[in-house]
C-alpha cells in the first residue's frame, strides 16, 4: 500500500527531460529530444503520474492536429502525441487511466476523431487501445495508426463505447459507498472543502474498470448497462443530507452474485480471484464482508464520468426531486430521471451519450 495520487498536469518545463523515465522514448524517436525542448518553448502541458520513486507515467494530447495519416484525412482532430507507462508500474492499470483521460479530453471537445500511432512491438498498448474501441486506420511509417471516430462508435460492449453510454439507456440506481472508500476507487470524482490522505489499492485506483462490492439487506436488483450513480456517503453525522453526495455515474457490465439469503454462490477462493486488483477493499476486508453478509455481489462497472467539484448533487437535492426515495440500494431510475439527476450534476444528455444521427 502506498499514498495514490492521480495524474496531474504539468508543464513540459517543470520536468527534467534527462530522467530515465524518457530514456525509451529517446530510443524510438530519434529526434525525441529537440521535440520535447519545443514543446518547452510552446509552455505545452501533460499529464504526468508520479509517485515516491518519480514519474510512472507520461500522457501528451494534442488537442487540434489536421495532418493525414494512414487513412485519415487531414480534417482536424485529437492527437494522443505521446503515451508512456514506466515498465516497473505495469500491472497498475495507468495505461487504462491515461486513455480514460484522453477519451475525456476528446469527449468535451467537437472533433469527431482521436487517433495516435505506436509502434507495433508494443501490443499490450495497441490491446488495450483496441479493448477501448481504437481501429486500425493504415500506417505512418512504421507505426500503426489507431483511432476512434465519434460517428463510429460501437455500443456493442461498455468499454468500446467509453466514455459514452448507449443511448438507449432506460434504467439506473444507486450503489452507496463509504466516504473513506470514494475518494481511492473514483480519485476524479472531486468534492469541495474535502481532501483525502487515506492510503488506497494503487491499480483499483487507477483503472476505469471498478468493482464495486454490494452487501444490500435484500437481493440486488441490478441489470447490465444500467447506469449507476455512486452516492458517496458523509462520516459527519451532523448535515449529512446535505454532506452525502452522488458524484460519479457509470455503466453496469455484470452483476455477479457471491451470496444471496446466506447461500454460497462462489467460494471465497473464486470471489477473491473474482475481483482481483479492481477493488478498493484489502483482502482482509473481503473476507470478512463474505463470512458476514448475508446477500453479497460483485459489481462490475466503467467509471464513465462525475459531475465534478461544486457540481455533485446532495441528498437534500436528491430528496427535493423526488429521486431518492428509501435506500438506495432498492431506488430504482427511468431514463427521465436519470436525465433529471443529470441535469441536476450539469450534465446534458449530449454529455455522456452520443447518437449524431
Amino acid at each position: 500500500m502506498c499514498q495514490m495520487h492521480s495524474y496531474q498536469i504539468s508543464e513540459f518545463e517543470e520536468e527534467n527531460l534527462e530522467d530515465v523515465f524518457f530514456d525509451s522514448l529517446r530510443e524510438d524517436y530519434i529526434c525525441f529530444n529537440d521535440w520535447f525542448c519545443k514543446k518547452i518553448t510552446q509552455r505545452e502541458k501533460a499529464y504526468i503520474y508520479r509517485d515516491r520513486d518519480g514519474i510512472q507515467a507520461f500522457l501528451y494530447i494534442k488537442k487540434n492536429e489536421s495532418e493525414a495519416v494512414g487513412n485519415l484525412t487531414d480534417t482536424p482532430k485529437m492527437k494522443i502525441g505521446t503515451i508512456k507507462i514506466c515498465d516497473s508500474s505495469k500491472g497498475n492499470r495507468l495505461g487504462e487511466g491515461a486513455i480514460c483521460i484522453a477519451l475525456w479530453e476528446w469527449q468535451r471537445s467537437d472533433l469527431d476523431q482521436i487517433y495516435l500511432t505506436v509502434f507495433e512491438k508494443h501490443d499490450s498498448l495497441i490491446k488495450l487501445l483496441k479493448d477501448f474501441g481504437f481501429k486500425e486506420g493504415g500506417f505512418k511509417g512504421k507505426e500503426v495508426v489507431l483511432y476512434r471516430d465519434k460517428n463510429k462508435i460501437s455500443y456493442e460492449l461498455p468499454k468500446t463505447s467509453f466514455p459514452y453510454i448507449d443511448p438507449g439507456f432506460n434504467r439506473g440506481g444507486y450503489v452507496p459507498i463509504e466516504a473513506k472508500y470514494h475518494d481511492g476507487l473514483f480519485p476524479y470524482s472531486k468534492l469541495k472543502n474535502v481532501s483525502s490522505s487515506a492510503e488506497f489499492a494503487m491499480a483499483a485506483s487507477n483503472g476505469i474498470t471498478k468493482i464495486f462490492i454490494a452487501a444490500p439487506y435484500k437481493k440486488a436488483d441490478f441489470l447490465p448497462g444500467d447506469v449507476i450513480f455512486i452516492y458517496r456517503k458523509s462520516e459527519e453525522k451532523q448535515n449529512r443530507t446535505y454532506k452525502s453526495v452522488v458524484t460519479s455515474f457509470c455503466n453496469l457490465i455484470s452483476c455477479t452474485s457471491i451470496k444471496e439469503e446466506n447461500e454460497e454462490k462462489m467460494s471465497l477462493k473464486e470471489f477473491l480471484i473474482l475481483i482481483g486488483n479492481k477493488s478498493i477493499l484489502t483482502e482482509e476486508e473481503l473476507n470478512t464482508m463474505y463470512s458476514k453478509s448475508r446477500n453479497l455481489y460483485a459489481l462490475t462497472m466503467l467509471y464513465n464520468g462525475f459531475f465534478g467539484c461544486g457540481n455533485n448533487v446532495n441528498h437534500h437535492n436528491l430528496k427535493t426531486n423526488s429521486l431518492m426515495e428509501g435506500h438506495p440500494y432498492e431506488v430504482k431510475l427511468n431514463r427521465d430521471e436519470i436525465i433529471k439527476l443529470m441535469n441536476l450534476g450539469r450534465k446534458n444528455v449530449q454529455d455522456f451519450t452520443f447518437n449524431k444521427a
